[in-house]
């Protein structure tokens, strides 16, 4: 049995999709959850641990959108036999999804630290 190649890209690609969507949500979900509570949590927290975490998602959700955009450059790359600026651009779109999560854990961390 071979391996199918596009079928093994297939499997990639939509991983790739999968993963970028989850720490765009996760940030932005985060964001959209605190500011719905914002009000009956207000006596109970830190707002300046609470503006901080806000920060961060914020920072997490540009990272995801970059994580995407350079995932985009570097399938342009590849279509177009451009093996160096693919493997750039690839390394920047892990390191924007992995910058991504940390904002997303340094946010949950904020909130936690400004319960009074």
């Amino acid at each position: 049995m071979s391996l199918d190649v596009n079928q093994a890209n297939e499997g990639l690609r939509a991983n790739a999709r999968g993963g970028i969507a989850a720490v765009i949500t996760v940030n932005s979900g985060a964001l959209i959850a605190l500011l719905s509570q914002l009000g009956p949590l207000k006596d109970m927290v830190e707002m300046s641990e609470v503006k901080r975490a806000f920060e961060y998602w914020i920072a997490g959700v540009v990272a995801g959108l970059l994580c995407w955009f350079f995932v985009t450059l570097a399938a342009g790359a590849h279509v177009n036999g451009m093996r160096k600026a693919e493997i750039w651009t690839t390394g920047f779109g892990y390191l924007a999804w992995l910058l991504s999560t940390i904002f997303f854990a340094l946010g949950a961390v904020r909130v936690l630290v400004s319960l009074k």
